[in-house]
């Protein structure tokens, strides 16, 4: 393998792609730290003496990325895994090695989190030796660091998803739970209900397990590619219901609606509206995607989509 530094060069479409997933992860981590600092803000607030609740705050924070970035370092390659077999379509083996991932964050955040609920006050002493900072440390630790596993599942499917080509969803579901979720948290628990310490840090926790939901759920009905596929998988419904009158998918959508999902897609079936049922289905094996590595993450839709037809013409 030879280097020539003559032949480098942009390619403009391997950067798009690379924006479109880089950039969504990018903001999200920027705003969720940005954040933070207005986190921090109420903590300082809290009842009893601010050098106390932020020393035993600080500390915490500086304890919890143990646990924490072995579980960001295994979504990592989750993301590089996903990306590479949904490259080659093969998105079952994608979907094991999510599952393998998530059981070894699961377990190396459960050894972790004992050891940090049995340690917490000894190695709090190794940031501060005020007995008050190190057992409001101590105290944060061991209600908090149960909820990591929350974490777990937040991490491994995001980074699963991003390595299917749908980053902006993580974004979006993070953002929402880990940004305006914990700041109307905070804002109605300082003013409304509680002003301590353990009831504002519990802020974090809330929003882990709010995340989990939704992203949970999102992988759940979206699957590998997001929106993408369920609008896929929606036009290629209407292409079934067509066979029998005769219509166009675009006219039952809409012109306007139809155009986008074709152009935004770039499906393209050939099948002609005075075709047979059994033409039309035959149709159904041209639905493609000019990007070659996204085109696998449509295979299963398409499928099941043809065999819902084949049943249909049978009956």
């Amino acid at each position: 393998v030879r280097f020539s530094p003559k032949k480098l060069r942009l390619h403009g479409d391997m950067l798009r792609r690379i924006l479109v997933i880089g950039i969504p992860s990018a903001i999200q981590l920027a705003l969720t730290a940005f954040s933070n600092v207005f986190v921090q803000s109420y903590i300082a607030h809290v009842n009893g003496s601010q050098t106390e609740n932020l020393g035993g705050w600080t500390t915490y924070t500086k304890l919890d990325q143990l646990i924490f970035l072995p579980m960001q370092s295994l979504s990592m390659a989750v993301t590089t895994f996903v990306g590479q077999n949904c490259g080659v379509r093969d998105i079952k083996r994608a979907k094991k090695g999510t599952r393998v991932g998530l059981l070894c964050a699961l377990s190396i955040t459960g050894v972790l989190i004992i050891l940090m609920e049995l340690a917490a006050p000894s190695l709090s002493k190794l940031f501060n030796g005020d007995p008050a900072i190190v057992a409001n440390a101590s105290l944060l630790l061991r209600v908090l660091t149960p909820f990591y596993v929350c974490c777990c599942v937040n991490q491994i499917l995001a980074g699963a998803l991003r390595g299917s080509g749908d980053s902006t969803a993580p974004m979006m579901i993070m953002l929402c739970c880990f940004v305006g979720f914990r700041q109307l948290y905070l804002f109605i628990m300082s003013h409304y209900i509680s002003n301590d310490l353990l009831p504002m840090a519990l802020g974090y926790p809330t929003g882990w397990m709010l995340c989990c939901l939704c992203i949970t759920l999102y992988d759940h009905f979206f699957d590998f590619g997001g929106v993408g596929n369920a609008f896929l998988r929606l036009f290629l419904r209407l292409q079934c219901a067509c066979t029998q009158c005769g219509q166009r998918p675009e006219q039952r959508l809409g012109a306007r609606l139809g155009q986008r999902i074709v152009k935004r897609f770039k499906i393209i079936v050939f099948a002609d509206r005075n075709l047979r049922a059994q033409k039309h289905i035959a149709g159904i094996h041209t639905v493609v995607h000019p990007h070659g590595g996204h085109a696998g993450l449509f295979a299963p839709v398409q499928q099941r989509a043809l065999d819902r037809c084949r049943a249909t013409v049978g009956r």
